[in-house]
Parts: C-alpha cells; structure tokens; sequence
C-alpha cells in the first residue's frame, strides 16, 4: 500500500501510526458523511484529469477561514491513499496523480462539520 501526504502531518488528530506494514489513522472511526445540511459546501466533487484526479471540495466554495477550513483531502485508489493538507486562504481542492483505476473513493474533513465522502466509480 502507498501512503503519501503532500505536507507534513500537523497535530495529535491528525497523526498517522505505523503498526508492522498497516497505518491507523485516528479519523478513521469517523463517520462519513455523504449528503445531509451543507453538503453543497462539504461533499467532495471528483473529477478524471489526463494525470489522475482533481477534487474539489463542494459544488459551492468552502470558506477557508482559520477556524473554519477543509482541513485536508484525502484519496483512495486501489492500494494507493494520497492525502493534502490545506491552509486557511488556500483554494479546497487538490490533484493527485494516479494509475488508472475504477474506483476512486475522496474525503475531506472540516474543522467544524466532520468527515464528507464522495466516489468516482
């Protein structure tokens, strides 16, 4: 399995731990959320790209404020999982490039509404 991350992990709830070949993820127990009140501003919005994909994170823009942000994006295809820290003021979406798979599963997690989950089949 490829794990990557696009910039340093920040904080305990955000912390990965290996154990053997296996990562556990503390945000791994949450629910995913995928529709419900705000999901225009919270479902990720997938999308094929030549290079892999590019997720965006609602149909309608996210604020991006401190103490309101996506706070990541993460992806998952096949055995590889990508993920993308983001800043406040930084656009909510990421690209990721990828071998060709069927199935592409994204999560993004706010600051103030949990964990959304969208798939491109």
């Amino acid at each position: 399995m490829l794990i990557s991350s696009t910039s340093p992990i920040r904080g305990p709830s955000r912390g990965l731990r290996q154990i053997g070949v296996s990562w556990t993820a503390p945000w791994s127990s949450l629910a995913e959320l995928t529709s419900g009140a705000g999901e225009e501003r919270h479902l990720p919005v997938v999308e094929r790209t030549p290079e892999g994909v590019r997720v965006r994170v609602g149909s309608v823009a996210h604020p991006m404020e401190a103490d309101y942000l996506i706070e990541w994006i993460e992806v998952v295809a096949g055995d590889e999982v990508h993920q993308r820290f983001l800043k406040p003021g930084e656009a909510p979406e990421a690209e990721f490039k990828l071998a060709a798979e069927d199935k592409v599963i994204a999560k993004a997690y706010c600051s103030k509404h949990d964990l959304w989950k969208a798939e491109l089949a």
